[in-house]
């Protein structure tokens, strides 16, 4: 039986107040279980990200923070969404047109190393890219789908275990210096300590903030890319400001 698609009125985050539709039972215990929405990973990209901004959140799912993010930004700034499900890319874009949002790009594809179709397992809704047969995906390298005059003043990074790839495809992106929320995926890494040291090189002359479980409270690690500290969280934010 399919799932009953409904709307949750009122969603609270500070002072925004909007409406999301729930299209399956994952949206149904991320964005149903209570009207307020605050989280301290949303907090803390609210915290940094200023009115005129553009914003990229690649991996959005189905618009959350994306809409968080558009009200952030105000008329003056933009978001730009890439989720690699159509699917989900279709209820970001219902979810931006439910709250009369001008601001939002969606982009219906995944972020990789280059451009390519790639295969795919599922994971909670959401996707893990490994080249798997059968149904595929598009990817795209973000320095190569961004428009050339973008600038990208803060990049949200959640990409279900892909993070290297993705980086290695938003070199460009990344020597804007923008501000960046890493999610790190290390209970899908074979080895995280390997994993978490190349994710180091692509981070040079930043300050780090560590969010090791969803509800922590952010921790201030300072200027050290510390792979042994991250490697003891599942699932660790990484925030990454720029020195």
């Amino acid at each position: 039986m399919s799932f009953p698609h409904y709307i949750a009125r009122d969603r609270v985050f500070g002072d925004f107040v909007f409406d999301f539709h729930i299209a399956n039972e994952v949206a149904k215990e991320w964005y149903d279980g209570s009207p307020q929405q605050f989280m301290p990973e949303r907090q803390w990209c609210c915290d940094h990200i200023r009115p005129g901004m553009t914003v990229v959140d690649c991996g959005a799912h189905h618009g959350m923070m994306t809409l968080i993010f558009a009200n952030q930004v105000g008329p003056a700034g933009r978001v730009i969404a890439y989720e690699a499900l159509p699917a989900n890319a279709d209820v970001i874009r219902a979810n931006v047109i439910l709250n009369g949002l001008k601001n939002v790009i969606v982009r219906p594809v995944g972020v990789g190393s280059r451009s390519d179709e790639l295969g795919y397992n599922s994971n909670h809704g959401n996707i893990i890219v490994d080249m798997s047969p059968g149904d595929a995906v598009k990817i795209v390298a973000l320095d190569n789908d961004l428009p050339a005059e973008t600038r990208v003043d803060f990049l949200k990074i959640d990409v279900e275990g892909f993070e290297l790839e993705a980086l290695r495809g938003m070199r460009n992106v990344l020597a804007m210096r923008p501000i960046v929320d890493l999610e790190i995926h290390n209970f899908i890494s074979p080895d995280r300590r390997a994993t978490l040291a190349e994710l180091a090189k692509f981070f040079d002359r930043y300050k780090f903030t560590v969010l090791g479980n969803i509800w922590d409270k952010p921790l201030d690690v300072g200027m050290a890319f510390n792979v042994a500290y991250l490697a003891q969280f599942e699932n660790p934010h990484l925030f990454c400001e720029p020195i």
